[in-house]
């Protein structure tokens, strides 16, 4: 039997043969900051070669599915937005652009379970999911 454990940014509950994952930074409404995207993408590396792994169903904890971006780390040039252009360059393609990578290569279906909101790059993970289904409170942006 699989075994997926809480990661600091990812709730992970495998169930039969789903696997929820919960992006867990309720405090800054779900937003990919590094560690986020390090553990999801993981996750879904974890879970595209665990056979007892049929489907996964992704998530937000607290208000929103995910805001996207962190815009204090935007203003302030700081986690994967510092440095000089190349740097910046290197860190969106070793980083948030692994989301879409990972999820291309993701073989199993991929259910976006959307409310609040799903804004900015929170919106694009959830367009590159199979199947999006959302609460009446959903905003997408």
């Amino acid at each position: 039997m699989s075994t997926y454990h809480d990661l600091p940014m990812l709730k992970r509950h495998l169930e039969g043969s789903i696997l929820t994952i919960s992006l867990n930074n309720p405090d800054m409404r779900n937003a990919l900051v590094d560690d986020l995207i390090i553990d999801l993408t993981n996750t879904l590396k974890q879970a595209d070669l665990d056979s007892q792994v049929r489907v996964v169903i992704l998530k937000g904890e607290g208000k929103s599915f995910c805001a996207g971006g962190d815009v204090k780390a935007m203003k302030d040039r700081s986690g994967m937005f510092a440095g000089d252009s190349f740097e910046l360059k290197n860190r969106y393609h070793f980083g948030i652009q692994e989301i879409p990578r990972s999820i291309e290569r993701f073989r199993k279906p991929l259910i976006a379970q959307v409310h609040g909101a799903a804004v900015g790059a929170g919106c694009d993970l959830v367009a590159m999911c199979d199947l999006r289904y959302s609460t009446k409170d959903a905003k997408f942006a």
